[in-house]
């Protein structure tokens, strides 16, 4: 298990590599909506997205096994991340970032139909901070 982890986390930041100049490139100012085109969802600001079964794909070919395993991965990935932030608070995969559980407080805010105040209750959300290795490679300083 530690093996298959290891290789995607390995994987991820190569995909984030490669995956940025492409959806750089594929931008279509006339594609508004997300919809499915050529088997690629296409985000509302025009740029590209990995499906989850592209991912699942990648991440199965990376590691030379199949894609039920990959998707049981990920899976298994998303459930203790929930879980394990809901518990301490904050998840940290290892070169990618972390998954933080934050409190807002509550809040006046305004009705936008009528403009009247009203109350906006506290809450708990959640919140994914980039480490800065991903940040630098994704985002270069020109």
């Amino acid at each position: 298990m530690f093996r298959l982890f290891r290789l995607f986390m390995e994987s991820s930041i190569r995909l984030l590599y490669s995956r940025r100049d492409l959806l750089l490139a594929s931008c279509d100012p006339l594609n508004r909506d997300l919809k499915q085109t050529g088997g690629v969802a296409v985000m509302t600001n025009g740029f590209r997205r990995m499906t989850k079964t592209q991912l699942v794909r990648h991440l199965a070919e990376t590691v030379g096994t199949n894609n039920k395993t990959a998707t049981a991965f990920l899976q298994a990935l998303s459930e203790v991340a929930v879980r394990e932030a809901k518990k301490s608070g904050v998840f940290v995969l290892p070169g990618l970032g972390r998954l933080k559980q934050s409190q807002r407080k509550a809040r006046v805010g305004r009705n936008p139909s009528t403009g009247q105040p009203m109350k906006i209750p506290a809450k708990t959300v959640a919140k994914f901070y980039l480490s800065k290795a991903v940040k630098d490679s994704v985002a270069r300083k020109k």
